[in-house]
């Protein structure tokens, strides 16, 4: 899905910076606990958990530690912001 989204420059990403070569996709590790108890992985070490960009978006929500509060919550960051830093401390 974001080779099709990014195949494009977005109005709003004048420096072009998001690209399929310069994003991360990234979920928040434990946000909320799982419907079963009996589901709950370790706890993850991490914050935010990054996927690889060739899961399927069925692959990527069925990660451990990935419970879904209401909706599926992915981060895309590009390695080219200045925010990226920020973000993963």
């Amino acid at each position: 899905m974001l080779r099709e989204v990014l195949s494009q420059q977005a109005p709003w990403d004048h420096d072009h910076d998001y690209t399929i070569q310069t994003v991360e996709v990234y979920f928040e590790a434990d946000q909320t606990p799982p419907l079963d108890p009996k589901d709950r992985s370790p706890k993850s070490n991490k914050k935010y958990v990054r996927l690889n960009l060739g899961m399927t978006i069925l692959e990527a929500l069925a990660q451990d530690n990935h419970y879904i509060p209401m909706y599926p919550v992915l981060k895309v960051v590009s390695t080219d912001s200045d925010f990226r830093d920020s973000f993963l401390k």
